[in-house]
């Protein structure tokens, strides 16, 4: 999925989500994709049928990283 446009950050996340790219803190991101089109093969009185399926996509994005850790003066 490197360089994959696969959608829009909402407007209340994308300052945060810029600053923690720009930190240099992340450590690890994972992404998982589901949902699209699928099809299931039951087998019904020795026979195959073929249901083609969709369902909504979903991307579900996980971003792991190290804080800041500031000395007190």
């Amino acid at each position: 999925m490197s360089d994959t446009y696969i959608g829009d950050i909402k407007k209340g996340s994308r300052a945060k989500v810029k600053k923690l790219l720009e930190s240099g803190t992340i450590q690890r991101i994972d992404a998982e994709v589901s949902g699209g089109n699928y099809k299931i093969l039951k087998n019904v009185n020795d026979s195959y049928i073929v249901d083609e399926l969709e369902d909504a996509f979903s991307i579900t994005i996980e971003i792991t990283y190290r804080e800041e850790i500031k000395e007190e003066q």
